[in-house]
């Protein structure tokens, strides 16, 4: 993993430096015990005289940064945004600092705006209108995205492409048989049925499995469920978030079927729902298939939100 980290980030670099305007690698430090490896990209445009809004992407589950600007980062600088990618705790770069992922993600989103914000008033980032920042979250960056919203008013918007509600449900959902030693609170036992029968294993139980230990940076089942478990939008949370918000929701989503309407309904009239179907092919999670659709959607809901 870490060796196929290295060289899809040594190939993108490679391609950035053949931009009109390559993107600027940027390590953003947090009072929190890491820092985050970040990349801003220009708008064709975008100047001090003519600053424009900026966009930060995350990702989710099993993300990389460079993953999430081909998902909506080349489609957002092409609309004239600026664009800021980076991983926080759980992602790639993030883990091999031995940082997994975390439920309170206002830990990564707050320090990345306090550096945008301070690299706007010393002139470093003078390009950008930070009175029109959006934040994008994708798959289990959904929740991410709208819990770190919760707890950051200084974002004009918030996108979550899907609605995440809670990451607990679709954890236990794809290995149910572990939910009686959950429930029990059993974590010797939790454990051992979580390894067990692993030459029975198809494909995405192994991937859960596997991605799920590594990005949580732990050896535990229990313990990483542990902290999904406080991954959710309950008890007031999703209530918090005061700005506009855009809640994707495909019909067919492999993990978060019936969550995103949940998102909608307790945040409230600033929520945006869009149902993504299949007659247009963006039923699927993320809308896999249909970027080009879901970013048109998305991109111009935001540009209503910050006039741009």
């Amino acid at each position: 993993m870490r060796e196929c980290y290295s060289l899809w980030r040594t190939y993108f670099d490679k391609a950035n430096a053949l931009l009109d305007i390559p993107g600027t690698h940027h390590t953003i430090p947090t009072p929190h015990g890491f820092s985050m490896p970040a990349i801003l990209f220009r708008a064709a445009g975008a100047t001090r005289e003519t600053p424009r809004p900026l966009l930060i992407i995350g990702g989710g589950f099993e993300s990389s940064m460079e993953e999430t600007f081909h998902v909506s980062g080349f489609a957002a600088l092409e609309r004239g945004y600026n664009v800021l990618i980076y991983e926080g705790p759980g992602h790639r770069g993030l883990v091999n600092q031995g940082v997994g992922f975390v439920f309170d993600w206002e830990k990564a989103v707050t320090p990345i705006m306090d550096f945008v914000v301070g690299g706007k008033e010393d002139g470093e980032f003078g390009f950008v209108d930070t009175e029109k920042i959006g934040l994008m979250g994708m798959s289990m960056g959904g929740y991410l995205a709208a819990r770190a919203a919760a707890f950051e008013p200084r974002l004009a918007a918030v996108m979550c492409i899907d609605g995440v509600y809670s990451m607990l449900e679709p954890a236990l959902n794809i290995v149910p048989e572990v939910c009686d030693a959950w429930e029990a609170g059993d974590a010797a036992a939790f454990d051992a049925i979580f390894e067990a029968d692993r030459e029975k294993w198809g494909t995405g139980r192994r991937w859960f499995h596997d991605d799920l230990l590594y990005t949580f940076c732990t050896d535990s089942g229990f313990e990483a469920f542990k902290v999904c478990e406080r991954m959710t939008l309950e008890g007031g949370v999703a209530g918090k978030v005061k700005m506009p918000a855009y809640i994707g929701d495909a019909a067919d989503d492999l993990f978060f079927e019936g969550q995103p309407e949940r998102v909608k309904s307790e945040m409230g009239a600033n929520a945006t729902l869009k149902e993504f179907r299949s007659e247009l092919g963006a039923h699927l999670h993320c809308q896999s298939g249909a970027l080009v659709y879901m970013n048109q959607d998305m991109l111009e809901w935001f540009a209503g939100v910050v006039g741009h």
